[in-house]
């Protein structure tokens, strides 16, 4: 009954550590803020554990409210500093925050929920575990991304808008054209029975 017992446990420890997270080193400083959609420090303001959200395999995930407190990639829109992630847990490599706690983030988003999702494999991790050194870094690539074809969250949202207007004004003009086709068909289908009613006028 114990050597049962042992099997069964060595073999239960065995199947968690498979589905565990396993990672190399952690890219460079640039190589993770190139890599990532958004990077920041942020606050964890709130954890949802009672979610009723289901990842594809059937687990259940885990939602988290952050507030930007300082974006290295991203220019943040005022009144907008909240991010939501979605995490599946460990054995995904997915990031679990801790409510009050302040973290060097580097996002990516998460075309499943909508949301943002963060790694354990990269360079995310508590802001007082960060090297000065690190954010001085991510400062410096900022300032440089600026003066580049990098595009901030405010200009990439005049983009998509001015997208959006430009695909407006062309729907417009296909609608004019239409008009125009339309009156003219109209116009030579009652001019055409207009001279059949003619020709068969006595």
């Amino acid at each position: 009954m114990k050597l049962t017992f042992t099997v069964l446990s060595l073999f239960l420890l065995t199947a968690h550590v498979a589905v565990a997270c396993s990672c190399m080193n952690p890219p460079s400083v640039e190589e993770n803020w190139r890599a990532a959609g958004q990077v920041f420090i942020g606050q964890v303001e709130r954890v949802d554990t009672s979610s009723h959200f289901y990842s594809s395999s059937g687990g259940r995930v885990t939602l988290f409210t952050v507030r930007v407190l300082e974006s290295f990639k991203q220019e943040v829109y005022e009144g907008y500093p909240l991010r939501s992630f979605v995490s599946n847990g460990g054995a995904a490599c997915d990031s679990y925050f801790r409510v009050g706690e302040k973290y060097l983030i580097y996002a990516y988003a998460d075309s499943q929920w909508g949301m943002l999702r963060s790694s354990l494999c990269d360079r995310t991790g508590l802001l007082g575990h960060t090297e000065v050194s690190e954010l001085e870094q991510l400062r410096k690539l900022m300032q440089e991304a600026k003066g580049t074809e990098y595009v901030s969250l405010g200009g990439a949202a005049e983009y998509e808008l001015s997208l959006l207007r430009a695909s407006n004004g062309r729907l417009e003009e296909e609608l004019r054209w239409g008009r125009i086709i339309l009156a003219t068909l109209v116009g030579g289908f009652v001019l055409i029975m207009l001279i059949q009613w003619r020709r068969r006028k006595p």
